[in-house]
């Protein structure tokens, strides 16, 4: 399951309600660029670069544009909403998408949510809600993960194309996974087409570099 909420109801919330294994297994993404946390961790994602508003969602000028604003800037988020939507389904990680306390006014969450049941059919629910009066909103397995992998195949033909081609290319996005922890390493080498089960973080780093380094053309002039 996915939900959201603020770094406020985490922990006047979510960190009472929940037991300690639940707490230790879920998987948090951070939206706001206010939350921070030191060193690596597996379970924790910043996401704020791709579902953080941008300045451009913040100076429109009424709700019904910062709604369209926001969904367009969501749309180049899709691959890696897909890979969370599947490792939610297929692994069963509970997902937490967390904002600061100040940034919940803003009430752009419910739109990510909105988002997300209008392209993909799957729910991302409000947490302090969904636990004063829980629900479900259906949903089909197979529906969703085959919309999953139609916007990771997309994606990861768009991303080849463009970083891909050259050997400064590959190796710029080599020494981006290696900043990443390994749970969300995994995350964006499947939303690039790669199959990462039963892999170590350095056979995925290897395995990625091998794939990509394979798939430069070169061309050469006489």
């Amino acid at each position: 399951m996915m939900f959201y909420m603020t770094s406020k109801e985490f922990q006047d919330i979510y960190l009472v309600k929940e037991n300690d294994q639940d707490i230790l297994d879920t998987q948090y993404v951070l939206v706001s660029y206010r939350i921070t946390h030191k060193g690596v961790r597996d379970n924790v994602i910043n996401a704020s670069q791709l579902l953080f508003p941008s300045n451009e969602v913040w100076l429109s000028t009424n709700d019904a544009d910062f709604k369209t604003l926001y969904k367009s800037q969501l749309s180049n988020a899709t691959s890696f909403l897909a890979t969370i939507i599947k490792a939610s389904i297929i692994d069963k990680y509970t997902f937490v998408f967390m904002c600061t306390k100040k940034e919940g006014k803003f009430n752009y969450f419910p739109i990510l949510a909105e988002y997300i049941i209008d392209e993909f059919h799957y729910p991302l629910y409000e947490y302090k809600a969904y636990k004063k009066h829980p629900y479900d909103i259906a949903y089909s397995k197979s529906e969703v993960l085959t919309l999953c992998d139609e916007y990771m195949i997309e994606a990861s033909e768009k991303y080849y194309l463009k970083q891909a081609s050259s050997y400064d290319g590959v190796m710029k996005i080599i020494d981006n996974l290696k900043t990443m922890s390994k749970h969300e390493l995994r995350y964006r080498l499947e939303a690039g087409g790669i199959d990462t089960e039963g892999m170590s973080r350095k056979e995925m780093l290897k395995y990625a570099k091998d794939v990509l380094m394979s798939q430069i053309h070169y061309t050469f002039q006489v």
